[in-house]
């Protein structure tokens, strides 16, 4: 699931003109366009979401730190989040 997943949100952001890389794991993808940078996750499980619900991500892009919206991915309907776009 995580693989299609992944495979299918780089199609979507790079359809929105987001210059979309691979990033270490646990998260999946970085998405950068015009001053908004979107960290992207891929997961079903509880914990692994909770943790990247409860950190907040920054980039460093031109020597300026940038915030990160926190954008998941996940067919678990039971799973809330407060801090991530789902």
């Amino acid at each position: 699931m995580r693989e299609k997943a992944k495979n299918a949100m780089r199609l979507i952001l790079e359809a929105a003109r987001y210059e979309v890389e691979e990033v270490d794991e646990p998260l999946d993808l970085s998405a950068v366009r015009d001053g908004t940078c979107l960290l992207v996750l891929c997961s079903n499980e509880s914990d692994l979401i909770g943790q990247f619900d409860k950190t907040n991500y920054s980039l460093m892009i031109d020597d300026q730190e940038m915030n990160c919206k926190k954008l998941l991915f996940t067919l678990e309907k039971s799973i809330a989040t407060d801090n991530c776009i789902q």
